[in-house]
């Protein structure tokens, strides 16, 4: 049985984005290294693999940017004053629309309110790009028990 590989590096996830992204990417890397000094080695890892789930749906830089970031609103690392001073408004709402999407939790068995909590989500992400975060996140996690 061969192992899957779950630990990329930004090489990785630069790599394969440069493959089907024909346009800067720098936001990136400039995302990446920007969150070098919040997060631990293990929430390092989390993004680039999230990262890398995106890249099979061919997500676009300002995406993957901003799956690099949202982290950072975890506990008032960063201000999103801070954030917009150095990355583009639409990378940074992008990033604060992940992090409001994933601060909600549900938990019903009522057919009812899964249908409401649908549409909260929904109403909630101005970008369709969240909801594909969001769910790769959850795709990271479930590989990773």
């Amino acid at each position: 049985m061969t192992k899957k590989k779950n630990d990329y590096t930004i090489n990785d996830i630069i790599d394969i984005v440069k493959k089907y992204l024909d346009r800067d990417i720098s936001v990136i890397n400039k995302a990446y290294n920007y969150i070098l000094d919040y997060l631990s080695d293990e929430e390092l890892k989390n993004v680039l693999n999230i990262a890398s789930i995106l890249t099979t749906i061919y997500s676009d830089h300002e995406t993957i940017a901003a799956t690099f970031l949202y982290r950072l609103f975890i506990n008032n690392r960063v201000l999103r004053s801070s954030l917009e001073e150095e990355f583009d408004e639409s990378v940074v709402k992008l990033a604060y629309g992940i992090y409001k999407l994933n601060k909600i939790t549900f938990s019903t068995e009522n057919d009812f309110l899964v249908e409401y909590y649908k549409k909260v989500i929904v109403g909630m992400s101005e970008d369709v790009r969240v909801i594909t975060v969001s769910l790769s996140e959850r795709v990271n996690i479930m590989r990773e028990l």
